[in-house]
């Protein structure tokens, strides 16, 4: 693991020795960001306002006829979908949808012979290939991730206004008066943490893929998987205990 490590640091420092014109790398990232964000948008809204009414039916069920009940379900829910379930957990759904499929298409690229082309002509291919994708996955995640928030709000709301008859003015101003601007902030710098760290780990998978090992796409494709979530679920319990330390 130490090893690993070492090797996944290197291969960080050679991804930021960008030595192409900076247009080409402008018109790589905006491409990705495209191929990634385009595909997602509307799983992540479906999914979001989906898994928001299912958590409004929960808490709904769960304080019926408690006092202050219209007060605490919105907070309830603000702090479920900004804390832990936008970043974190629709980062599980983005790595199984977008992040391991950088893996395989640099799986493919090496197999094909496309790095050692480039290599020819005296292109870094680490910073030639990586560097977009990486940029790309940090700055499309916290826009998916800002999306999910709003639309999981919106689920949670509907439900309980429309199905549970709650007073929507008084479940607005709820999800309004007790706004906490620092969950909004945690919920970005998370996104934006994961999203560098999916587009990098599985770079740098994909890239130092060991052809002598004979492994086939499906084995890389889950390796990707296995070692983002890890990492994604490390990063957060680190980001909340800094959060807990800090407002202590």
């Amino acid at each position: 693991m130490f090893k690993n490590l070492l090797s996944y640091f290197k291969f960080l420092k050679s991804v930021f020795q960008y030595n192409t014109k900076y247009s080409i790398l402008f018109t790589q990232i905006l491409d990705e960001c495209i191929r990634l964000g385009v595909s997602s948008i509307l799983f992540f809204i479906f999914l979001s306002f989906m898994v928001g009414a299912v958590c409004g039916i929960h808490l709904t069920s769960m304080l019926k006829g408690m006092l202050f009940a219209e007060k605490i379900i919105p907070v309830g829910l603000k702090n479920i979908f900004f804390l832990e379930f936008s970043p974190a957990m629709m980062c599980i759904v983005f790595i199984g949808k977008n992040i391991t499929a950088i893996a395989g298409q640099l799986f493919f690229l090496k197999t094909s012979g496309h790095f050692d082309n480039l290599k020819v002509v005296g292109i870094r291919t680490a910073s030639y290939i990586c560097l977009p994708k990486i940029i790309a996955t940090t700055i499309v995640y916290p826009l998916l991730t800002i999306l999910s928030c709003f639309f999981s709000l919106l689920g949670g709301f509907l439900f309980c206004v429309c199905i549970n008859n709650m007073n929507a003015i008084a479940f607005i101003s709820a999800y309004v008066s007790v706004y906490n601007f620092k969950y909004l902030i945690l919920c970005i710098i998370k996104s934006i943490v994961f999203g560098f760290v999916c587009g990098s780990v599985s770079s740098y998978i994909g890239y130092n893929y060991d052809t002598t090992k004979n492994e086939d796409l499906i084995t890389i494709s889950q390796k990707c998987f296995t070692c983002c979530c890890l990492l994604v679920l490390g990063c957060d319990v680190f980001l909340n205990f800094i959060n807990y330390c800090l407002t202590k």
